[in-house]
């Protein structure tokens, strides 16, 4: 399946095999004087002679991050709210709450050091996670409304849940729509998981439904802890794990990924203009466009 392939047949997967055994020290070298571009590692592509060391190894970058996002990729899952087609972040990706096997974990640790050499020598790796992720990177505290950002629809009934009016006797029943309501959330990577044992038989119910709300908050938001940590060991083997608690979760998206923003200003500094002046007419009507567009 594309799962396979991915493990198998990408360049994340390649890298992987060469470089998960090499120490961490070999891969945390001293910055070059001069000139000298600053690499952890050499990347050379069957076939292609390219000349130089920077390039390649950006290039390498951007295309592990383009094979994360991919469908095939076993190691991250886009937000439930792009499936919805409603909510934020319907762009950005989740790590597989469903990716739990020893080799999917190994290739989890790995892509934290490609971050923390990233990071290092000043690369970056174009990967759109959502803010949750590096919320819980950093170990910054997450509450029902980070679940809102990847999944609105999920935390939109955990707090109407939570919020039904508590003048209604116990008699009285649930909207309609959790009638029939176990003790079961779904996960952002579709599977199902029981919020406590004999969750799939136990019903929700008027008593019960703060208990519900609380666990099923606590396992939303705490479905990637096992992904975290691995990416966290990865990052901890080439730049001590402790500089990220120092870091907000924003400073540590850009230090990874660089600034996902347009500098309207630096293009019109970098345009060339042919067979047109600078100050024509349409030219001033297209630069007011895109200073008014948002990112």
């Amino acid at each position: 399946g594309e799962a396979a392939d991915f493990v198998t047949d990408s360049q994340f997967a390649s890298a992987y095999r060469q470089l998960f055994s090499v120490s961490p020290f070999d891969l945390r070298p001293v910055r070059p004087g001069g000139t000298e571009p600053f690499v952890a590692f050499e990347v050379k592509t069957e076939g292609e002679n390219v000349v130089g060391l920077a390039g390649p190894y950006r290039q390498f970058f951007t295309e592990i991050a383009r094979e994360l996002m991919s469908e095939a990729s076993p190691l991250l899952v886009p937000t439930p709210n792009r499936a919805y087609g409603n909510g934020e972040n319907r762009d950005r990706y989740l790590l597989d709450p469903g990716a739990r096997s020893t080799k999917l974990l190994s290739m989890l640790e790995f892509l934290g050091r490609l971050f923390a050499m990233a990071m290092r020598t000043g690369s970056q790796v174009p990967v759109a996670l959502a803010p949750l992720v590096w919320k819980l990177l950093v170990r910054q505290p997450v509450v029902l409304g980070d679940l809102h950002q990847v999944d609105c629809y999920a935390a939109a009934a955990l707090r109407g849940l939570r919020n039904l009016s508590k003048n209604e006797d116990a008699a009285s029943s649930l909207p309609e729509e959790l009638a029939d309501q176990k003790f079961v959330v779904t996960l952002s990577d579709g599977s199902s998981h029981q919020l406590k044992p004999g969750g799939y038989d136990l019903r929700v119910t008027d008593r019960n439904r703060n208990e519900y709300v609380r666990l099923a908050t606590r396992a939303r938001l705490s479905e990637q802890n096992t992904q975290i940590a691995a990416v966290r060991k990865g990052i901890g083997s080439i730049i001590p794990v402790q500089l990220l608690s120092l870091l907000s979760w924003e400073e540590l998206e850009v230090r990874v990924c660089g600034k996902n923003e347009i500098d309207v200003e630096i293009l019109k500094r970098h345009t060339k203009y042919s067979g047109v002046q600078p100050d024509a007419k349409h030219i001033k009507f297209f630069w007011k466009m895109l200073e008014e567009f948002n990112q």
